[in-house]
Protein backbone atom coordinates (compact mmCIF):
# COMPACT_ATOMS: atom_id res chain seq x y z
CA UNK A 1 0.00 0.00 0.00
CA UNK A 2 1.43 3.35 -1.30
CA UNK A 3 2.66 5.50 2.33
CA UNK A 4 0.73 8.38 1.02
CA UNK A 5 -2.73 7.02 2.31
CA UNK A 6 -0.79 6.68 5.84
CA UNK A 7 -0.95 9.91 5.85
CA UNK A 8 -3.24 12.07 8.58
CA UNK A 9 -5.24 14.76 7.39
CA UNK A 10 -5.78 17.58 10.60
CA UNK A 11 -8.70 19.26 10.87
CA UNK A 12 -6.14 22.24 13.25
CA UNK A 13 -3.29 22.29 11.33
CA UNK A 14 -5.06 22.56 7.14
CA UNK A 15 -2.93 21.71 4.14
CA UNK A 16 -1.61 24.85 2.61
CA UNK A 17 -2.02 24.46 -1.65
CA UNK A 18 -3.29 21.07 -2.44
CA UNK A 19 -1.95 17.13 -2.04
CA UNK A 20 -2.97 14.62 -4.82
CA UNK A 21 -3.46 10.88 -4.74
CA UNK A 22 -3.70 8.99 -7.72
CA UNK A 23 -3.35 4.57 -6.97
CA UNK A 24 -4.57 1.57 -7.76
CA UNK A 25 -4.31 -1.11 -4.40
CA UNK A 26 -6.31 -3.93 -3.58
CA UNK A 27 -9.35 -4.38 -1.75
CA UNK A 28 -7.82 -6.52 1.13
CA UNK A 29 -5.70 -4.03 2.00
CA UNK A 30 -8.91 -2.28 3.69
CA UNK A 31 -9.26 -4.99 6.24
CA UNK A 32 -12.96 -3.74 7.43
CA UNK A 33 -14.16 -3.55 4.37
CA UNK A 34 -12.96 -6.67 3.09
CA UNK A 35 -14.76 -8.71 6.78
CA UNK A 36 -17.93 -6.84 5.85
CA UNK A 37 -17.53 -8.42 2.29
CA UNK A 38 -16.71 -11.53 3.44
CA UNK A 39 -19.11 -12.02 6.00
CA UNK A 40 -21.81 -10.97 3.42
CA UNK A 41 -20.05 -13.76 1.45
CA UNK A 42 -20.36 -16.72 3.80
CA UNK A 43 -24.35 -16.79 2.75
CA UNK A 44 -23.46 -18.07 -0.64
CA UNK A 45 -24.70 -21.60 -1.06
CA UNK A 46 -21.02 -21.84 -2.83
CA UNK A 47 -18.02 -20.65 -1.26
CA UNK A 48 -15.96 -18.37 -3.33
CA UNK A 49 -12.28 -18.12 -3.11
CA UNK A 50 -10.63 -15.21 -0.79
CA UNK A 51 -8.24 -14.46 -3.77
CA UNK A 52 -10.47 -13.77 -6.43
CA UNK A 53 -12.74 -10.81 -4.96
CA UNK A 54 -10.16 -9.99 -2.40
CA UNK A 55 -7.61 -9.09 -5.17
CA UNK A 56 -9.79 -6.52 -7.30
CA UNK A 57 -8.52 -2.97 -7.48
CA UNK A 58 -9.49 0.08 -6.25
CA UNK A 59 -9.06 3.18 -8.20
CA UNK A 60 -8.05 6.19 -6.01
CA UNK A 61 -7.69 9.48 -7.88
CA UNK A 62 -8.27 12.55 -4.88
CA UNK A 63 -7.20 15.90 -4.10
CA UNK A 64 -6.88 17.39 -0.56
CA UNK A 65 -7.41 21.02 -0.10
CA UNK A 66 -8.28 23.65 2.35
CA UNK A 67 -11.30 26.01 1.81
CA UNK A 68 -12.37 29.37 3.85
CA UNK A 69 -16.05 28.68 4.41
CA UNK A 70 -15.81 31.26 7.87
CA UNK A 71 -13.47 29.09 8.76
CA UNK A 72 -10.48 26.52 7.31
CA UNK A 73 -11.40 23.25 6.70
CA UNK A 74 -10.01 20.23 4.49
CA UNK A 75 -12.08 19.46 1.37
CA UNK A 76 -11.75 15.78 -0.36
CA UNK A 77 -12.44 15.83 -3.82
CA UNK A 78 -12.42 13.27 -6.24
CA UNK A 79 -12.95 9.78 -7.74
CA UNK A 80 -13.59 6.34 -6.31
CA UNK A 81 -13.76 3.01 -7.90
CA UNK A 82 -14.02 -0.49 -7.55
CA UNK A 83 -15.77 -3.91 -8.04
CA UNK A 84 -16.45 -6.26 -5.49
CA UNK A 85 -18.43 -9.06 -5.20
CA UNK A 86 -21.41 -9.94 -2.53
CA UNK A 87 -24.74 -12.10 -2.01
CA UNK A 88 -27.28 -11.50 -3.65
CA UNK A 89 -30.50 -11.90 -0.75
CA UNK A 90 -33.24 -13.14 -3.18
CA UNK A 91 -30.90 -16.10 -4.47
CA UNK A 92 -27.62 -16.49 -2.92
CA UNK A 93 -26.25 -16.66 -5.81
CA UNK A 94 -22.99 -14.23 -6.48
CA UNK A 95 -23.38 -10.34 -7.78
CA UNK A 96 -20.51 -8.45 -8.96
CA UNK A 97 -20.91 -4.69 -7.70
CA UNK A 98 -19.26 -1.99 -9.12
CA UNK A 99 -18.68 1.35 -7.56
CA UNK A 100 -17.97 4.56 -8.85
CA UNK A 101 -17.90 7.60 -6.01
CA UNK A 102 -17.42 11.19 -6.87
CA UNK A 103 -16.30 12.83 -3.85
CA UNK A 104 -16.78 16.12 -2.73
CA UNK A 105 -16.38 15.63 0.92
CA UNK A 106 -15.48 18.90 3.91
CA UNK A 107 -14.19 17.09 7.26
CA UNK A 108 -15.25 18.51 10.21
CA UNK A 109 -16.05 18.08 13.99
CA UNK A 110 -19.39 18.52 15.17
CA UNK A 111 -20.05 22.10 15.54
CA UNK A 112 -18.75 22.49 12.05
CA UNK A 113 -22.20 21.78 10.22
CA UNK A 114 -24.19 24.92 10.84
CA UNK A 115 -24.77 26.10 7.42
CA UNK A 116 -25.02 23.88 4.45
CA UNK A 117 -22.52 24.65 1.36
CA UNK A 118 -23.84 22.98 -2.21
CA UNK A 119 -21.86 21.04 -3.71
CA UNK A 120 -19.94 19.09 -0.52
CA UNK A 121 -21.04 16.77 1.52
CA UNK A 122 -19.86 17.40 5.49
CA UNK A 123 -17.90 14.43 6.75
CA UNK A 124 -18.13 14.76 10.56
CA UNK A 125 -14.70 13.36 12.71
CA UNK A 126 -14.84 12.19 15.44
CA UNK A 127 -11.32 13.17 16.61
CA UNK A 128 -9.17 16.48 15.04
CA UNK A 129 -7.53 13.71 12.29
CA UNK A 130 -8.22 10.84 10.46
CA UNK A 131 -5.56 8.89 7.85
CA UNK A 132 -6.76 9.36 3.99
CA UNK A 133 -6.81 5.12 4.23
CA UNK A 134 -9.70 5.19 6.96
CA UNK A 135 -11.52 7.99 5.23
CA UNK A 136 -11.57 5.86 1.81
CA UNK A 137 -12.40 2.64 3.88
CA UNK A 138 -15.37 4.26 5.61
CA UNK A 139 -16.65 5.61 2.21
CA UNK A 140 -16.27 2.65 0.14
CA UNK A 141 -17.91 0.63 3.71
CA UNK A 142 -20.67 3.08 3.39
CA UNK A 143 -21.72 2.02 -0.10
CA UNK A 144 -22.29 -1.41 0.48
CA UNK A 145 -25.45 -2.24 0.06
CA UNK A 146 -27.59 -3.73 3.08
CA UNK A 147 -29.68 -5.83 0.89
CA UNK A 148 -27.81 -6.72 -2.32
CA UNK A 149 -29.54 -8.07 -5.20
CA UNK A 150 -29.35 -8.77 -8.78
CA UNK A 151 -30.43 -5.42 -11.06
CA UNK A 152 -31.53 -7.81 -14.14
CA UNK A 153 -34.20 -10.73 -13.44
CA UNK A 154 -32.70 -13.04 -15.56
CA UNK A 155 -29.87 -13.57 -13.25
CA UNK A 156 -31.55 -14.07 -10.51
CA UNK A 157 -32.71 -16.84 -9.35
CA UNK A 158 -35.58 -16.82 -6.96
CA UNK A 159 -36.71 -20.03 -5.18
CA UNK A 160 -40.65 -20.34 -6.05
CA UNK A 161 -40.87 -23.93 -5.00
CA UNK A 162 -38.58 -25.26 -2.55
CA UNK A 163 -35.15 -27.45 -3.81
CA UNK A 164 -32.76 -29.45 -2.62
CA UNK A 165 -29.20 -28.35 -3.25
CA UNK A 166 -26.36 -30.48 -1.26
CA UNK A 167 -28.84 -32.67 0.57
CA UNK A 168 -30.65 -29.44 2.10
CA UNK A 169 -34.22 -27.99 1.14
CA UNK A 170 -33.66 -24.44 0.20
CA UNK A 171 -37.31 -22.43 0.48
CA UNK A 172 -37.34 -18.50 0.49
CA UNK A 173 -40.35 -17.24 2.93
CA UNK A 174 -40.45 -14.26 0.31
CA UNK A 175 -41.14 -16.50 -2.69
CA UNK A 176 -44.57 -17.74 -1.36
CA UNK A 177 -45.67 -14.19 -0.43
CA UNK A 178 -44.57 -12.74 -3.91
CA UNK A 179 -46.78 -15.79 -5.23
CA UNK A 180 -49.39 -14.87 -3.18
CA UNK A 181 -49.33 -11.09 -4.16
CA UNK A 182 -48.98 -11.65 -7.48
CA UNK A 183 -52.83 -13.97 -7.36
CA UNK A 184 -54.64 -10.80 -6.48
Amino acid sequence: MSNSLLLNISLRKPINGSYTIDLVCEIKRFKKLSKIIKKDLDCLEESINYENWSSQNVEINIKITSKNFGKVLPVVSGKLKTRYQLACKNCLKPLDKEIKLALALILCSNGDTESEINGYDFWELSDDRIKIHDLIEEVLIMNVPLYAKHDDRKNCITFNEPQVTKQTTLVSPFATLRNQLNKK
